[in-house]
């Protein structure tokens, strides 16, 4: 009925009869949106109801909601709304006339889909452009077209069932050759009473990729210059060299060069060769660390859910018959899981799954491994070849196993264990027996451990209690063989904390109290065979927080036993004394915002000295990269009162830190910067830090786009900023804002990636942008545009679109050209000019004609 009566109008007024076209227009659009709603088909609209012009106004792209035109896109790809990669995908016209995505077979199964399952013939399955639609029962496509977002709605039953968080291997980056470094350099003058010293530090770590082999170095410089003493010396060190490379297919890392070992069995070992490990980092989340395998039977269609300590951590749904849950996330090492099982008839059957862990916990049928083979590093003198290979298994909720072996010149020494989980808690059960060699005799023992983990839900305790045993002075470290066996032609001293070490207690206790804060003690005691004293730390702690105000106090006694003697601890002993300290601290906010300066103080008293100290620091800026602390301290024994003051820029491109403090014998000042160097085929690019995986952004002409969530990096005057850090192994959302890019010429084609990265990728994102002037040009209504039709410019390239009130947005590179716009009749022509007044507008405002 509108549109009837619109058809009738009187034709008196042309501005008039455009309003009212316009108005019939929308109210069509309103009415065929709610049809939409309730009927989900496609309208076609008549564009002879429209009025005189308005009938050359293109609005097929309204007939259909979220109208796409065939062809090529490149489209982030979601399954079931998981990110799967970002491809290019094809868009076609289905059976049904409507433009939809097709993939081929191969596609589509290493999307994880069962073409099998879903009974595709194999005429199908042979073709290339498959629409999901029509071989997959209720199967449906989503698209939207203003973010290129393509999402695959597949039923369950036809997925591969992967752990949730995995990728997979044809989704992970390797990243690109780039040369990067990491520098943390630090310079430190002293001057006291006839005595002037200078020290400078500086070290480097960084490598370059090669494909998935990555090469890596570290390196440190020393100078020192003194007066009245050695002068000036300068040394440099050469820590490391080695090469990596992941092997997914193993879920390992091969490692090559200056390395160490695993040291999950025996203790680790700094060494040059090579060692293949297991990496748990390409596990996918919910696999990664311990948690149990859940088995139950449900009657119907149920939900299953699993709490842990009274807190739902894990929820599905699962089908009448057996089931069983293997992805379930790390938990806490300690608390009972309670399954709840919800039938369909809304009947509630739950049982509980016994739940402890330590750390050498493993999933039931998961295996951690390390072999290395090589020569030890620090032993050059002697024959320091070796071999260590250790394995870890779990091979059901309650039992791990472990086993290793450790072999060299004249030593072996092998290991079996066991973690058992009880509702008593976990207990970790080693025992190692050793053969050696050293200078003639022969030496064998056998060493018992046992590490305990339990934690008390009633009372909040967290109890960690692990002790070792050596049951006879023969057993030997390998480093203690061959540090003694180095030793003795020197006739030097070697000495160890595991040197014929006899036994070792550690406990960790940590009771929550509450509102009334916590408390914690911690305390170790190792004996020794011989005459060697006992080494001994204790510490007891307590901590609380009122009104924002935090206060802690803390007591803490060590003493350590030395050898005075070679080999042999004679009765000569160290006549060390045991040292006591109180500690003390108070801090208090200076104020109810998060940037507010804290006030700390503290004190400590030792029965050698005491001393107490003031600590005013805070952060300022608008961009709060300015942080300061101003200090002073009293030394009551010696009654001297020293101050300082300590301040740090953070740079987009480095890190610098200074301080000076002054006592009454000495004045101190240091400088330090510290910071990352990339090196790409686009040039150099400098930031604050940069892990072993990391990523470089490139966004051409967009100066100040901020990284979202990239530890304030913003792309630089060259069109890159750095990303330092990426989680392996997982998908990483990279994001650019583009308020803040200081050319107004330039836009971002796109403002997020998803990148998932092999362990040590330097990866290369680049983000497309459109350089060029924004103008929206205004066309007299007297000639109808198109609606929605696209703006071409002279190298037939869509720049632009009519939108409403006859206005052509577009951006074009040239001050000066001629724009296309297509209709029925033919092209339509606009030549425009920008003033020399207007080009540095966010929007140039032009009125034109289309001829």
């Amino acid at each position: 009925m509108t549109i009837r009566r619109c058809s009738y109008l009187r034709r008196e007024n042309l501005s008039f009869k455009y309003k009212i076209a316009s108005y019939c227009f929308i109210a069509v659009l309103f009415i065929s949106k709610a049809n939409a709603q309730h009927h989900e088909q496609s309208f076609v609209f008549d564009q002879s109801m429209l009025l005189g012009g308005g009938q050359n106004i293109d609005i097929n792209k309204f007939s259909e909601n979220n109208y796409v035109p065939t062809g090529q896109y490149l489209v982030n790809l979601f399954v079931n709304s998981n990110f799967y990669e970002k491809k290019e995908v094809e868009f076609k016209l289905d059976k049904t006339d409507t433009t939809s995505p097709c993939f081929s077979p191969e596609e589509l199964e290493s999307m994880g889909i069962l073409l099998k399952k879903a009974n595709a013939s194999i005429e199908t399955e042979s073709a290339q452009c498959l629409f999901i639609q029509d071989i997959i029962p209720d199967a449906k496509v989503s698209f939207d077209s203003s973010n290129l977002r393509l999402n695959l709605l597949i039923p369950q039953i036809y997925i591969k069932q992967d752990a949730k968080g995995f990728v997979p291997e044809s989704s992970l980056n390797a990243g690109t050759a780039m040369l990067f470094a990491n520098y943390d350099t630090n310079y430190y003058k002293n001057k006291s009473k006839g005595y002037n010293s200078d020290y400078a530090f500086a070290s480097f770590n960084g490598g370059i990729n090669l494909g998935l082999w990555q090469f890596r170095q570290q390196a440190s410089m020393n100078y020192t210059s003194t007066e009245n003493n050695n002068g000036k010396k300068t040394k440099f060190n050469w820590i490391r060299t080695y090469l990596q490379r992941p092997i997914v297919s193993l879920k390992s890392q091969l490692l090559v060069g200056e390395i160490s070992t695993a040291g999950s069995i025996f203790g680790s070992l700094s060494f040059r060769g090579i060692q293949l490990i297991s990496d748990d980092r390409m596990l996918p989340d919910s696999q990664k660390g311990y948690a149990p395998v859940i088995r139950g039977v449900a009657t119907t269609t149920a939900r299953v859910s699993v709490k842990q300590n009274g807190v739902e951590i894990y929820q599905t749904t699962v089908s009448p018959g057996q089931f069983e849950i293997t992805d379930l996330y790390p938990t806490s090492y300690e608390g009972d899981l309670l399954v709840e099982v919800q039938e369909a008839n809304d009947k509630v059957t739950s049982f509980v799954v016994p739940f402890s862990a330590v750390p050498e916990s493993v999933r039931p049928g998961y295996t951690r491994y390390a072999i290395a083979m090589g020569e030890l590093k620090n032993f050059n003198r002697i024959n320091n070849r070796f071999v260590d290979a250790s394995f870890q298994h779990g091979l059901t909720n309650m039992l791990t196993l472990s086993s290793g072996i450790r072999a060299a010149d004249k030593y072996y020494a092998a290991s079996v264990g066991t973690v058992l989980a009880t509702q008593f808690g976990a207990f970790g059960l080693q025992s190692a027996f050793s053969n050696a060699d050293i200078n003639g005799e022969t030496h064998q023992g056998a060493r018992v451990g046992i590490n305990y983990s339990r934690t008390l839900s009633t009372t909040n305790t967290i109890i960690t209690l692990a002790g070792y045993k050596y049951s006879t002075e023969g057993f030997r470290e390998l480093a203690d063989v061959l540090g003694v066996r180095g030793m003795k032609s020197e006739n030097e001293v070697w000495n160890s904390n595991t040197y014929k070490q006899e036994s070792q207690m550690v406990l960790h206790i940590n009771q929550s109290l509450g509102e009334w804060g916590q408390v914690f003690t911690s305390g170790s005691i190792n004996n020794y065979y011989g005459n060697r004293e006992r080494d001994t730390q204790f510490q007891l702690g307590y901590s609380n927080t009122y009104k924002n105000i935090g206060y802690s106090i803390v007591y803490s006694q060590q003493k350590v036993g030395h050898v005075n003697d070679n080999y042999t601890y004679s009765d000569q002993r160290d006549n060390s004394k045991t040292d006591k300290i109180v500690m003390f601290t108070v801090s208090v906010p200076l104020g109810g915002s998060y940037d507010s300066p804290m006030l700390m103080l503290g004190g400590t008293n030792s029965d050698s000295n005491s001393s107490y100290q003031a600590n005013l620091s805070g952060i300022m800026g608008e961009d709060q990269t300015l942080s300061y602390s101003v200090n002073a301290d009293y030394d009551a024994n010696n009654r001297n009162v020293s101050s300082g003051i300590h301040l740090t820029k953070q740079f987009p491109e480095a890190t610098i830190s200074g301080s000076v403090s002054k006592g009454e014998n000495y004045t101190q000042g240091s400088l330090s910067a510290r910071g990352a160097i990339v090196a790409h085929g686009g040039g150099v690019t400098m930031g604050p830090y940069v892990s072993d995986t990391f990523a470089l952004v490139e966004a051409q002409g967009a100066k100040g786009a901020r990284v979202i969530n990239g530890s304030g990096a913003s792309i630089d005057r060259f069109g890159y900023a750095i990303i330092p850090s990426l989680i392996p192994y997982q998908y990483n959302n990279v994001g650019l804002d583009s308020k803040e890019i200081e050319d107004n010429h330039v836009a971002l084609a796109e403002n997020s990636q998803k990148i998932a990265p092999y362990a040590g990728a330097n990866v290369k994102l680049k983000f497309n942008t459109s350089v060029g002037y924004p103008i929206l040009i205004s066309i007299p209504q007297s000639i109808s545009l198109p609606l929605g039709a696209d703006v071409y410019d002279a190298n037939k390239q869509v720049v632009g679109l009519v939108g409403q009130g006859n206005q052509i947005y577009a951006r074009v590179e040239q001050l000066n050209g001629t724009l296309s716009v297509a209709q029925q009749l033919g092209d339509c022509h606009v030549t425009y000019n920008i003033p020399d007044d207007k080009k540095a507008l966010s929007l140039i405002l032009l009125n034109e004609t289309c001829e």
